[in-house]
């Protein structure tokens, strides 16, 4: 997403390489497993916000999170708090990529649209309701202030 920046850690002013984290210097917050893996997640859904904010979707379209990412329930929980004007839901698709290709050839033999075959297949979905998390935003502009875009 962010070819021309270096990843790294940043825990207050000290910045670890991953070079450093591989050696075993790490932050502190690695010491805690449950801290550790929120902050991955963070960083994972600000990674996907500016994802869809790339291809022009930004807070109001639904967003559909399927595969291992559906599982992650404190990723999909943050994607939702960063986008609470938007419906975040989970699918029941098991192969997103083979369904879409299956849906563009059936589109294709069909000449129809996606949109005009819409009616011949039924795809579960779970919403996920946003948490309020104080500094959300502001931890997120602080992160994309550190990055080359």
């Amino acid at each position: 997403m962010f070819p021309d920046s270096e990843a790294r850690i940043i825990e207050g002013d000290k910045v670890y390489s991953f070079g450093d984290v591989a050696g075993g210097n790490h932050p502190e917050f690695f010491e805690d497993f449950d801290v550790a893996y929120t902050v991955l997640n963070l960083s994972l859904a600000i990674h996907t916000g500016v994802a869809l904010e790339r291809v022009g979707i930004e807070s109001g379209p639904s967003i559909y999170i399927e595969g291992g990412f559906s599982k992650n329930d404190v990723y999909t929980k943050l994607l939702a708090s960063m986008y609470p004007s938007s419906r975040v839901a989970l699918t029941n698709l098991n192969e997103a990529t083979a369904f879409g290709a299956a849906l563009l050839a059936k589109s294709a033999i069909e000449q129809k649209t996606p949109a005009d075959i819409g009616d011949t297949f039924d795809i579960e979905t779970k919403q996920i309701s946003p948490i309020t998390l104080k500094g959300l935003s502001e931890y997120a502009d602080e992160f994309l202030k550190r990055i080359k875009m």
